[in-house]
Parts: structure tokens; C-alpha cells; sequence
């Protein structure tokens, strides 16, 4: 018997979320409620990658999709999350071929992940203009990215994504899967300000990739392909706490300092200067710990 919507969460627990859909853990499984426009693309993607580890659909109605509850273990929750597990997952991921009519994630949106990043973060967050060699690094960041080989990418590779339930891993918040550079998803799940793993540890798990994975990723590429996706995220936090009123301030901070950590190993004096003068603002304002 179909429950109403309205009854099916009158006991639910809102879970968070930072998209515009939105997601509820009831007894049956996890309610994704959203446009019909959201839920036909939840449902093309979870048919494209119906052999991947995403969590399988229960109930399909007009206003709502029930899907499998993967539980509690989320990677940036666990106490000792298993790292080396996620990455064979990814090297899995990496090696699917034959997904049709694949965006191919190339400079445009590479260019507008830094522009989203001098817009939120710089110009409205923190009130400084980008001048025109900074523009030119990130541009050429940007280009450098688009020349590597492309494979099947998640594009959204974090800790907050990704599960482990009876052992297995598995992965959520697909639908922007993309044709796109190994070193993204990599450096998004070893560069998280959701979960902070250090740089020792870091340079030690793209060793692990690299032993393992056909796709070798060198330093260099990783740290730039981590620059690029730190812009993105510090973008993102920014626009989530200016825009739609959510505190990611804290996570602003801490990418913020992660950046900084990165860029200290390239050569990218101009987004140097205009981090450093971040992180002279950031540290003079008021902001609840995590």
C-alpha cells in the first residue's frame, strides 16, 4: 500500500543536506523528495551506474523515491575510515567504460569553478577583487587540468559522500558523474575539509593509488588538481553561508588553511598573496567552532 508523502515523514528525521533536494531517514529506507526535474535525474543516473556501489531504489512514486538507508558510517564519522578501501573502490570506478552520453568535464567547467571562487569567496565574502595575474594563474591552472586523460568521475569524491555499510563501500550524490581527470576524485577525498587527513598521510595514500591504479598520478598533478578542487569547495562554503543562509563558515577556514598548504608547494605567487590576505580576514572574524 503507497503512503502518502505526508504521512511517510510525519515520523521521519530530516538529514542534511546542502543541495535542494532533500532527504529523510524513515523506517523504510531514506525519502529523496524534489522537482520531478531532480527526481527523473536521480533516476537516469542511478540506471547508468546501476553497477557501481550506489544505494539501490526501493519505491519509485511521482513525488518522492524511496532508497536504500546506508546507515550511520559515513567516512568523515568513522573513527578510523578506511582509506585504502575507498581508493580501491575508486580505482574500480576509474576503470568502468562504455557509460554513453557522459558530459566531458573540460576547461569551461574548470573556469567556472575559479570564477565561482573569486566571486563568492573573494569578491562577496571577503570583499577583495582578484587582480589580472591572478586571473591568469587560475586560467592556466585550469588549462593545465583539462590536458589530463579522462575517466568516469564522481565529481564530488568527499568523505560526507561516502559510506561504508557491511563492509562494503558505498556512494552517494552521483548525479554529477562526469568524463573527467583521475586526479579530481582523488584529490577531493585526500584534500576534504570535511575530513582532514594531513599532507604525510595524503602523499602516502597516492602512493597506495599509484601501486595499484593503470592511471599514474604524479605529485605535481595531484597538488594542482587539489588546488583547483579547493577552489571549488571554498566557492561552494562561501555561497552556501552568504546565499542560502547555511553556517559553512567553518569549513571555509579550514579550506582556507588547507590551500594555503597546497599552493606552498607551487608555484602560484599571485593566489599566494590573495590567500594570505584570506587568511588575515578570516582570522579576525568571529566564527562558531565546529
Amino acid at each position: 500500500m503507497r503512503l502518502s508523502l505526508k504521512k511517510l515523514l510525519s515520523t521521519a528525521e530530516p538529514l542534511p543536506s546542502a543541495s535542494t533536494r532533500r532527504f529523510y531517514r524513515t523506517e523504510k529506507g531514506v525519502v529523496l523528495v524534489g522537482s520531478k526535474v531532480q527526481i527523473n535525474e536521480y533516476l537516469k543516473y542511478h540506471k547508468l551506474l546501476s553497477d557501481l556501489p550506489i544505494p539501490e531504489i526501493i519505491e519509485i512514486h511521482e513525488d518522492y523515491l524511496l532508497i536504500e538507508d546506508l546507515g550511520p558510517d559515513r567516512l568523515d564519522a568513522i573513527d578510523d575510515p578506511p582509506y585504502e578501501q575507498v581508493i580501491d573502490q575508486l580505482i574500480e570506478w576509474q576503470r568502468v567504460t562504455g557509460k554513453k552520453n557522459l558530459e566531458t568535464f573540460n576547461y569551461s567547467h574548470l573556469k567556472w569553478e575559479y570564477e565561482y571562487f573569486l566571486e563568492y569567496t573573494m569578491r562577496r565574502f571577503y570583499k577583495i577583487e582578484a587582480d589580472h595575474s591572478l586571473i591568469t594563474e587560475l586560467d592556466d591552472l585550469a588549462r593545465r587540468i583539462d590536458r589530463l586523460a579522462k575517466v568516469l568521475m564522481h565529481r564530488d569524491f568527499q568523505s560526507r559522500n561516502i559510506f561504508i555499510k557491511d563492509g562494503r563501500v558505498r556512494i552517494i550524490d552521483f548525479q554529477n558523474v562526469m568524463l573527467g581527470p583521475a586526479s579530481y576524485d582523488l584529490a577531493s577525498l585526500l584534500f576534504d575539509p570535511y575530513r582532514v587527513i594531513g599532507s604525510e598521510r595524503a602523499m602516502g595514500l597516492l602512493d597506495y593509488y599509484n601501486n595499484l591504479s593503470d592511471i599514474k598520478i604524479s605529485k605535481r598533478k595531484l597538488l594542482d588538481t587539489a588546488t583547483q578542487r579547493l577552489l571549488q569547495a571554498l566557492g561552494a562554503y562561501s555561497f552556501l553561508t552568504l546565499i542560502r543562509g547555511l553556517d559553512y563558515e567553518p569549513y571555509l577556514r579550514i579550506g582556507i588553511r588547507m590551500i594555503a598548504g597546497v599552493i606552498n608547494n607551487l608555484t602560484m605567487p599571485s593566489l599566494k598573496g590573495s590567500i594570505d590576505k584570506i587568511m588575515v580576514l578570516s582570522n579576525n572574524r568571529q566564527s562558531p567552532p565546529l
